[in-house]
């Protein structure tokens, strides 16, 4: 079951027309981790349906994503989107790393993933197509970063979100 959040005239023509490829303009892919592998399900129906990147027209579309969710919006771009994001959860899925886990295993290893998930025809569908746009969001964290202190991630974040403001007005 899905849940509606929408403005009166927007769920009055939900009801009566439902939701249609054509009516979505953004499609968001947030950070999530590993919580992102509860969404192939949807994420199939939703390619099936013609809500990835508009295909023969249909408008146009924004992509949005950051970390695992920039990969999935990667795969909705990509040439032949199904079998990416299946490469991509094959991918993902078969990662080990050496404990304890740091980011200079972890980097390299994705990057591997990536380049094998996404091939040269994916990545020139993704970065030439006329109708959509794949945006990513990233944050560059510099080593040494003391992580492990819980008060230091929040110092970090919340500067995170004042620089954003500042640079988003």
């Amino acid at each position: 079951m899905l849940l509606y959040r929408a403005g009166h005239r927007a769920l009055k023509r939900l009801r009566r027309d439902g939701l249609r490829p054509e009516d979505v303009r953004v499609l968001v892919g947030p950070a999530s981790g590993p919580k992102w592998l509860i969404f192939p399900g949807v994420d199939r129906v939703l390619m099936e349906k013609g809500f990835g990147v508009p295909r023969n027209g249909g408008g146009h579309r924004l992509l949005v994503g950051s970390s695992a969710g920039a990969w999935r919006m990667l795969a909705f771009a990509a040439r032949r989107p199904l079998e990416a994001y299946e490469r991509l959860i094959d991918g993902y899925v078969s990662q080990t790393f050496p404990m304890p886990v740091r980011a200079k295993d972890v980097t390299p290893a994705y990057r591997r993933m990536l380049a094998e998930v996404f091939t040269d025809d994916d990545l020139d569908a993704i970065t030439s197509h006329p109708h959509a746009d794949v945006a990513i969001h990233v944050t560059r964290v510099f080593d040494p970063y003391p992580w492990s202190y819980r008060a230091a991630q929040i110092a970090a974040i919340a500067m995170g979100m004042a620089v954003h403001r500042l640079w988003t007005g």
